[in-house]
C-alpha cells in the first residue's frame, strides 16, 4: 500500500553542560482578596481540582485561593494578608465559617493560612491539585515550590507531596517539613523546595501534581497553618554528545533516522527507540561503542508505524547513566488517510476555530464541538474539501473557561473505499 508521508527534519547541536530550564508554572494570583476556594481556581494553565482523599468531618478545612495569606508580603519572611503590590495570592488551608471554633480563629473563612483543628468535625484530608502539565520532549523533571508550614507532627497535621502520572497518584513526599515558627503563629516562607519526579514522568504529557493535607481534630494545641505558592516544574537539559539528528520517511513506507556525534569516548551505547503514542518506548537498534565506531549512524525503519510515529535516542553512559534526545514525531498517512493540526489551548470567549486540515482524497466531512458531558455546541453541514492542504473557519459559540471536544467526521468518498475513524481532539479554554 502506497503512503503518504509528512515528516520532520531536525538539526541538533551538542551540549557540553547541564542545565535547567523551566517549562511550567503557577503563582495563585488570581486577584481574589479573601473567600476564593481552590476548587474553582482557573489559571492560565487550566482548572485547578480538589479531591477529598480520606475522612473529612462535616465543617472541615477547605484549600483557598487568595492573597489572604500573601505570597510575599512586606514582612517576608513571614506571613501576611493583601501585603504586596500587586498582591500575591497563595494556595493555603483554612476554616469554614460553620467550624467549632470559627469565632475565635476566622469568622466568615479564610483569614489566611490558619485552620481550625477543634474537632472531628474539622477532620481534613483532601488534596489541591494541579491541571494536567504536558512534559513531552522533557527529561531529568522536578517540581519546585514555596512554603510556610507549622503543623502538629507527622502523625497528626501534615502536608504530603504527590504525583499522577497519568493512571494513577502515588506520593513523593510522605510529610513535608514544618517551616518553623520564627514568624509566629504562622511560620516562615521556605523558597524553592525541590521534589524530583519518577522517570515515568519523562515525555509524559499528562503529569499532575498533588497537595495533600491531612488534619485529624485533635485540637493539640497552638495555632497552626499551611500555604504554598509559585510552583514552578523544570527540566534538566542533558549533556548529549548528538551534534546532528535527523528523521524523515523515504520510499512509501520506510523511516530514515540517522544522526552524527561529537567525540564518544564516555559512550557506552546508543539505543534508537521507537514509541506510538510519545510515552511508551520500544527499542529498534542497538549501537555498541567502541574505539574504532564511526561517529556517524543510521538506520532505516521498513515497518513504521502508520499515523504518528516518535523516534528519539537513548544514550548510555560508561557510568552507566542514561540520557535522552528529544523525541520528534512522524506522520504516516495512507492513501485514504486524513490529518488534523489547530492549538489546543484558546482564550475565555473564543468564538472562531481555524484548523489545519489534510486529506488524501476529495471527500465530505463533519465537523463537530462538544463538551466533557457529549452535548453538542456546534455541528457543520456536510462539507466537501478537495484533497490536499487547507484552512478551515468555523465560527462557533463563545466557549467560556473548560474542556471541550472537537470531532472531525469523514464521509464515504467515491474516490476511495475505505473510510478512515473520525479523528477526535481535546481543548482548553481558559
Amino acid at each position: 500500500m502506497k503512503y503518504i508521508s509528512l515528516f520532520l527534519t531536525l538539526v541538533y547541536f551538542s551540549v557540553t553542560t547541564v542545565w535547567c530550564q523551566s517549562f511550567w508554572q503557577d503563582n495563585f494570583n488570581n486577584g481574589c482578596a479573601i473567600g476564593c476556594l481552590g476548587s474553582g481556581y482557573v489559571s492560565v494553565n487550566g482548572a485547578w481540582s480538589v479531591s477529598s482523599t480520606g475522612l473529612n468531618g462535616a465543617t472541615a478545612n477547605v484549600w483557598y485561593v487568595s492573597c489572604a495569606e500573601d505570597g510575599f508580603p512586606t514582612a517576608f519572611p513571614c506571613g501576611g494578608n493583601c501585603q504586596s503590590v500587586p498582591s500575591d495570592g497563595t494556595a493555603h488551608i483554612g476554616n469554614v465559617s460553620t467550624s467549632t471554633n470559627a469565632g475565635i480563629i476566622c469568622p466568615a473563612g479564610d483569614c489566611g493560612a490558619i485552620y481550625d483543628d477543634t474537632s472531628v468535625s474539622e477532620a481534613t484530608d483532601t488534596r489541591l491539585e494541579t491541571p494536567a502539565i504536558d512534559a513531552t520532549n522533557r527529561t531529568g523533571i522536578f517540581f519546585q515550590f514555596n512554603y510556610l508550614l507549622v503543623g502538629n507532627g507527622c502523625a497528626n497535621d501534615y502536608l504530603q507531596v504527590q504525583y499522577f502520572d497519568g493512571s494513577a497518584w502515588s506520593t513523593l513526599v510522605n510529610c513535608v517539613p514544618s517551616s518553623g515558627n520564627g514568624c509566629a503563629p504562622q511560620g516562615t516562607w521556605v523558597t524553592n523546595y525541590t521534589v524530583n519526579l519518577p522517570p515515568s514522568a519523562t515525555h509524559n504529557p499528562n503529569i499532575r501534581m498533588g497537595f495533600r493535607w491531612v488534619s485529624n481534630g485533635t485540637n493539640s494545641g497552638g495555632f497552626r497553618s499551611v500555604a504554598i505558592n509559585d510552583c514552578v516544574m523544570n527540566f534538566t537539559a542533558m549533556p548529549l554528545t548528538i551534534s546532528t539528528f535527523e528523521v524523515e520517511p523515504v520510499e512509501d513506507k520506510q523511516v530514515s533516522v540517522s544522526w552524527s556525534s561529537a567525540p564518544q569516548a564516555d559512550v557506552s551505547t546508543y539505543f534508537l527507540e521507537r514509541s506510538g503514542d510519545g510515552k511508551n518506548y520500544q527499542s529498534l537498534e542497538e549501537f555498541k561503542i567502541t574505539p574504532s565506531s564511526s561517529l556517524y549512524f543510521s538506520y532505516q525503519d521498513n515497518q513504521p508505524l502508520v499515523g504518528e510515529g516518535w523516534y528519539r535516542i537513548r544514550q548510555v553512559l560508561n557510568s552507566g547513566q542514561t540520557l535522552y534526545s528529544l523525541a520528534e514525531k512522524v506522520n504516516l498517512i495512507a492513501p485514504s488517510g486524513i490529518r488534523l493540526d489547530m492549538p489546543t489551548v484558546y482564550e475565555n470567549g473564543i468564538s472562531e476555530l481555524r484548523p489545519d486540515f489534510y486529506s488524501s482524497v476529495n471527500r465530505n466531512f463533519v465537523f463537530r464541538l462538544f463538551d466533557t458531558t457529549g452535548k453538542t455546541l456546534f455541528q457543520s453541514p456536510s462539507t466537501k474539501l478537495s484533497a490536499g492542504s487547507q484552512n478551515i473557519q468555523l465560527p462557533i459559540p463563545a466557549l467560556s473557561a473548560g474542556t471541550y471536544i472537537f470531532q472531525v467526521l469523514p464521509e464515504i468518498s467515491p474516490e476511495s473505499v475505505d473510510l478512515p475513524l473520525p479523528i477526535y481532539t481535546r481543548l482548553m479554554v481558559r
